[in-house]
């Protein structure tokens, strides 16, 4: 959950291999993302896989249209150490993904940030 007074999207997803990755992969992502993962060690690339796709998914949630923008038409970086926007699919807004903090092992989460904040607070709530 996120609250801010400027645009923001957030995603959170758990790391878990599935049939459809290739796939995924092959037709929704933008060709730089697809030779990212394809460039990097075999052991990183669900990591990797699954950072995209939460980047694309905060960016997408950030500018409110969902996947009605197609996911291939911009790029992000995968590189778990670079939280870049190389394409936009909104040139009117300065859009910013931010590295956040490990949830664990197992999952992934991305914030995009339309605009700029002096401060940032992550909070983890136990349920």
């Amino acid at each position: 959950m996120a609250f801010s007074y400027i645009p923001i999207g957030v995603d959170i997803e758990k790391i878990v291999k599935f049939s459809e990755m290739k796939y995924i992969k092959d037709n929704l992502y933008h060709p730089g993302e697809k030779d990212e993962i394809n460039n990097v060690q075999m052991n990183q690339s669900d990591l990797w896989f699954f950072i995209c796709w939460t980047r694309k998914e905060a960016l997408l949630k950030a500018i409110g249209k969902g996947l009605t923008i197609k996911t291939e038409s911009f790029q992000v970086s995968c590189d778990p150490n670079k939280a870049d926007l190389h394409h936009s699919p909104d040139p009117y807004n300065q859009w910013r993904i931010l590295n956040t903090p490990p949830i664990d092992e197992n999952y992934v989460s991305s914030l995009c940030i339309g605009g700029t904040l002096k401060t940032i607070k992550f909070r983890s709530v136990n349920i």
